[in-house]
């Protein structure tokens, strides 16, 4: 499996500083030096950083692993260390104003409703009868509120895992440009035109903002093709310059299956869960939540299509709605029933605010660690647009039991304030950010909480640099061969990356590669396994040849040391570079690489120990997070492997997706150089060179 040679101490220097390892900590401990005839060379006491870093180089390991514990405890209570939402003034202000939509303009949109319900859904033309409806209805107004009216023939690729879909079809703009606005800026309201009950309400929306004064910003009203091929009609709308739109500052999809209902769920996590403002959430979630304005429930929004939090029995909620184990992520589910079984086993002592405010907090960072936006709104945040989703909640008691010009009247005065406030919001780095953990509709988590917590996963990895590096003796030679073993494990990373679209390209153009999910699956997890095969078996013969053509002269030896440092620093720098952009990705990074820094404090020299220490790094295989998806998915919820697969590959633009990228280039690679170390054989030698520190 492994080079024998893979693992040697370095080349012998005159009068080296010898030393040992502590077999409990890991640090090694420091010998005396000496000259030819055996006298201690006395040495001045270290002093500054000097006396710093050796400090480090003795108990980098404890400090590292206390580090990390504490972030990983830091984490687990950020729902005890939540802040009460707050608005900025110009959000704020809008809690004072009356609305003013009123039942006219909810039985304007139960008109146009009532027209379009009794058209013919399966028919081929479905699209072009809704379009004429509409417009006839709104040409029939004796003075038009509208600016503009216009269809859009739209063309897209739809760049899926397997294969690229050309996908045509239109959509229909209804535009305001008021008169106290400059064009500059604009609003957009999206719907997409199967949602008929969405699409009428949207309209009624968009008539009674017409006759507002205080409104600046364009109106734009998207009335959209494409829902089942990833909300297309949304993307062909942003990507396009059919009309005018200024800057799109913020953006609302209204995404309501049916108005006969009782909770709705704002939906926030974009591309890379890129976020909204928080302002924004902060509005519609305070006006749902306010008597006022609500539908007379105490429980009203929800931030997820399947919220587990909605009961304490969501298997029952599972058995009752087929849709709710669709969405509701595997992991979450496994999450909230070990924290009731803890809880169980504590006699009840976790307050069940505590339980639901932390599955909350934990599906916000599983919803920002995958990726993957949650609602259409995700595609307006590719654009700097602050976006939401307003859908329906699959809720044990899912109805209202009122009548839809009732409901159009009550949700009709929430969106009409809401979007007074987004009028409103000329900030954009007073109390408007982006970077947040959302714990319940009254409480948040915000950057400057999560920040020091970050700042721990990080610093507990640059010890671990530093513990490796800073205090090796290894030659110039050495540390070259190191930096190239580990490039070239990381460029199999990149290629592990370019599989799946590599893949696709060529099936494209050879006919015996099927693009059917399946076989694309084959053909790809073969490949993968095969490049990982290749960077255990032979990545190191691979770095030596290198070394020769680059260097032109024979390798040094690779030092245990010098490679594990290297890995985590080039981990260590995506981390930092993640910190700010996706602080889920950091978090999970972080812990993924500082518990195999652990894993591997030392190499023991006991059979058995060595033994369980591969294990535990087997364990660790980046893998075996989809697999164990997929088997507790299939246990747990009965989902085939096939009805799986049948939802990755519905993904688009994976190899823009940041934790694809992270798992590919960043994880495979480092599991893959740790592993490969871990089974060498040369311990001995291995416990020599990792004992070895620099004396200046």
């Amino acid at each position: 499996m492994t080079d024998p040679n893979l693992i040697i101490t370095e080349e012998e220097e005159p009068n080296p500083i010898s030393s040992s390892t502590n077999s409990d900590t890991g640090a090694p401990t420091l010998v005396t030096p000496t000259d030819g005839n055996n006298t201690p060379i006395i040495s001045p006491p270290p002093t500054g950083i000097r006396k710093l870093f050796i400090l480090i180089g003795k108990y980098f390991n404890l400090i590292s692993l206390l580090l990390f514990i504490g972030a990983i405890g830091w984490f687990m209570c950020w729902p005890l260390l939540s802040k009460h939402v707050y608005y900025s003034e110009n959000a704020l202000s809008v809690f004072f104003q009356n609305p003013e939509y009123n039942q006219m303009d909810a039985n304007f949109g139960v008109d146009i409703y009532n027209q379009l319900k009794v058209l013919n859904r399966s028919s081929d033309d479905f699209r072009e009868q809704t379009y004429r409806t509409i417009e006839n209805y709104l040409n029939l107004e004796k003075t038009p509120f509208f600016n503009e009216l216009k269809r859009h023939s739209f063309e897209i690729e739809r760049n899926y895992i397997n294969k690229i879909v050309r996908v045509k079809g239109e959509n229909l703009y209804v535009t305001i440009r008021p008169g106290r606005g400059n064009g500059k800026e604009s609003i957009v309201l999206t719907v997409p035109f199967s949602k008929l009950e969405s699409l009428a309400f949207s309209l009624s929306i968009v008539k009674m903002i017409s006759r507002m004064k205080w409104l600046n910003h364009d109106i734009i009203l998207v009335i959209s093709d494409g829902y089942d091929q990833q909300w297309a009609g949304e993307d062909a709308f942003i990507s396009s310059a059919v009309i005018p739109t200024g800057r799109m500052r913020e953006a609302i999809t209204i995404d309501l299956d049916s108005f006969d209902f009782e909770q709705v769920a704002i939906l926030t996590e974009g591309v890379n869960g890129e976020l909204p403002n928080l302002d924004m959430v902060n509005v519609i979630t305070g006006l749902l939540s306010e008597g006022y304005y609500n539908f007379g429930s105490s429980v009203l929004a929800s931030f997820f299509k399947a919220d587990p939090t909605t009961s304490s029995n969501v298997d029952s909620v599972i058995k009752k709605y087929s849709q709710f184990k669709k969405h509701l992520p595997i992991t979450i589910y496994l999450y909230q029933k070990l924290l009731y079984k803890l809880n169980e086993a504590l006699n009840n002592a976790i307050p069940r605010d505590f339980i639901e405010e932390s599955v909350i907090v934990m599906y916000h960072w599983y919803n920002q660690l995958i990726s993957i936006p949650t609602g259409p709104h995700g595609w307006f945040r590719k654009q700097l647009t602050h976006a939401f989703t307003i859908t329906n909640s699959i809720a044990p008691s899912s109805s209202m039991n009122k009548s839809l010009n009732q409901t159009f009247y009550l949700l009709g005065r929430v969106i009409e304030i809401t979007i007074r406030s987004l009028n409103n919001l000329i900030e954009q780095l007073h109390q408007s950010f982006f970077l947040y953990y959302i714990v319940s509709s009254q409480h948040y988590y915000g950057f400057e909480h999560y920040l020091p917590n970050l700042l721990m996963f990080v610093g507990a990895l640059t010890i671990q640099f530093i513990g490796n590096y800073y205090l090796e003796v290894a030659t110039g030679k050495v540390l070259t061969h190191s930096l190239i073993f580990v490039s070239t494990n990381y460029f199999i990373g990149i290629l592990i990356y370019l599989t799946p679209i590599i893949l696709r390209d060529v099936s494209i153009h050879l006919p015996f590669i099927s693009s059917t999910g399946e076989d694309f699956t084959k053909y790809w997890f073969s490949i993968v396994v095969a490049l990982v095969m290749i960077s255990l078996l032979i990545s190191h013969s691979m770095s030596s040849k290198l070394y020769e053509f680059f260097i032109g002269a024979r390798p040094g030896h690779l030092s245990w040391r010098s490679v594990k440092s290297l890995a985590v620093a080039v981990s260590t720098l995506c981390v930092g570079a993640s910190m700010i952009y996706s602080s889920a990705i950091c978090i999970f990074l972080s812990t993924f690489l500082l518990t195999l820094c652990t894993i591997t404090m030392t190499i023991p020299e006991s059979k058995i120990l060595r033994l369980f220490q591969i294990i535990a790094i087997l364990i660790m295989c980046p893998f075996n997070l989809l697999v164990a998806n997929v088997v507790a998915k299939n246990y747990y919820f009965g989902i085939s492997m096939t009805s799986q697969l049948e939802s990755l590959f519905l993904i688009t633009d994976l190899p823009h997706n940041l934790f694809y990228i992270v798992f590919c280039v960043i994880m495979i690679p480092t599991w893959v150089i740790f592993l490969l170390f871990s089974l060498t054989k040369s311990s001995h030698a291995l416990l020599i060179t990792s004992a070895k520190i620099k004396v200046e």
